[in-house]
């Protein structure tokens, strides 16, 4: 069956079940309130997604030690590939399903959404096999030590396996998104980070299983919210019913997933790859504390991408008001949209950044209670955060833009600043001073990043809005 679909990747939030009340509300509802609707709920999801993140890290690094947390952060880009490749497989097909079911078109949703679970489940196992095989490798390339290798395989063995719970779990998320039920998704999300808060604790500090025990506590939480949301389209009384999943094989259809969903997974592989070739560089450096280092940063990177997740939300809010009113000529209410979202993140990030840099030891405290650590962790907060609020402008000027209609621009300009900028200067700016100035490259990528789209968004500008005269002002 050929299926009729848009082919520019998009994200939309969940659809209210009245059309004509949602472009009611886009078109004349006050942006701030509107703010408070779309990204919300999404952004208190990625709030607790985030936190099964930080919760692992507390507890290896608090009851397990810096040689454990070293290793689980050298884990962490192979653990971002397998997010990313779910977030890709996830994300295509809710965007399908959506489309389809906007088209009344149910037949094609459900078998969109059955040819998802299939290529989930082949892709993970195909993933499986490719790094269980080749871990060894892998580890000499990274020149990973003796000291932290056992962490590594202790910690990454587990999760590879359960790599498939990680693909249906993050589709099972997406397709609820794509029907528009909210609560059950964020149900499903709250039961995997509650469940890895209690399974850490029995499992790490009751049964001792240390690293091994993080990695399972994180799998069989997985495991519960899959089953949540298996339940959910079970009972379900939506379009979608369990048993209208029948591992539909069409190639045309995995084309079509794969390509919505691969401006999604380049930017997830690229975070992967900013962390592996962080833990590579300081490896390979002659730096006396780089073990340390590398614990230190085990602890940040994930600190900050936990601090990150919020913002999709509201990049998700601003993209949706931007288009919505550009295409209702509604260019006051673009302005302020895109405005009010840009100042929103802007001061989000601002505070944030300012509470870690002033209370940097502190904070690393609060994982560790070792002092070498802890100064180490200090010492890269300092430089690596400071440019943290560009983030926001950034991501801001990207979801205009692609509410405005210039998805490539935006594609562009968002792989500019990781693999045009971001990476390289991870190893340029070592070669050129020493290992400690590597934390520079983070800053410095968000100010020349938002410099270049502030001159890419000005340069549009006249093509973007016409003249005031033309304005219509909501009725």
């Amino acid at each position: 069956m050929e299926i009729d679909v848009d082919s520019t990747p998009h994200t939309s939030p969940p659809t209210p079940a009245t059309p004509e009340t949602k472009s009611e509300k886009l078109g004349s509802a006050p942006i701030g309130k509107l703010y408070i609707t779309f990204a919300l709920p999404l952004a208190m999801a990625m709030v607790m997604h985030g936190l099964n993140n930080i919760v692992d890290t507390y507890f290896v690094t608090r009851f397990i030690g810096a040689d454990a947390i070293a290793g689980v952060s050298i884990s962490f880009p192979i653990q971002m590939i397998v997010y990313a490749l779910a977030g890709m497989v996830g994300s295509g097909a809710s965007t399908l399903v959506s489309q389809r079911l906007g088209a009344n078109d149910r037949a094609s949703a459900r078998q969109i959404a059955s040819s998802a679970a299939l290529l989930s489940i082949l892709v993970a196992m195909t993933f499986s096999a490719i790094i269980l095989l080749s871990l060894p490798t892998l580890m000499t390339i990274m020149k990973v030590n003796a000291t932290h290798a056992p962490y590594v395989f202790a910690y990454l063995k587990p999760f590879v396996w359960g790599a498939v719970l990680v693909f249906l779990l993050t589709l099972s998320s997406d397709l609820l998104r794509s029907e528009g039920r909210v609560k059950p998704m964020l149900a499903m999300i709250l039961v995997a980070a509650v469940g890895n808060v209690i399974l850490d604790v029995v499992l790490i500090l009751g049964l001792g299983f240390g690293v091994e025990g993080a990695a399972y506590a994180t799998l069989l939480s997985q495991a519960a919210s899959l089953f949540l949301g298996m339940a959910c389209f079970y009972f379900s009384k939506g379009e979608l019913h369990l048993s209208h999943f029948r591992f539909h094989f069409s190639l045309a259809i995995f084309h079509r997933i794969t390509s919505i969903g691969a401006p999604l997974l380049l930017s997830y592989f690229g975070t992967a790859l900013t962390f592996a070739f962080i833990n590579a560089s300081i490896a390979y450096s002659s730096h006396a504390d780089k073990d340390v280092m590398i614990a230190a940063y085990g602890v940040l990177g994930r600190m900050y991408i936990f601090i990150i997740l919020p913002l999709l939300a509201l990049g998700n809010a601003v993209q949706t008001l931007v288009a919505y009113n550009y295409g209702a000529k509604l260019y006051p209410r673009v302005r302020t949209a895109a405005s009010m979202g840009a100042s929103i993140a802007f001061t989000y990030l601002a505070t944030v950044v300012g509470l870690i840099i002033g209370f940097s030891e502190e904070i690393m405290g609060i994982f560790s209670q070792d002092p070498i650590l802890i100064r180490a962790g200090a010492d890269i907060a300092q430089i690596y955060f400071v440019g943290l609020p560009l983030a926001a402008l950034n991501l801001t000027m990207l979801a205009t833009l692609q509410g405005l209609g210039k998805p490539r621009h935006a594609m562009m300009l968002s792989l500019f600043r990781t693999y045009g900028l971001f990476l390289p200067l991870i190893f340029i700016l070592p070669s050129i001073w020493t290992i400690k100035h590597i934390w520079f490259a983070a800053p410095i990528s968000e100010v020349i990043t938002v410099t270049t789209m502030v001159v890419v968004l000005y340069a549009y500008r006249k093509t973007i809005f016409p003249a005031k005269g033309a304005v219509q002002q909501p009725t």
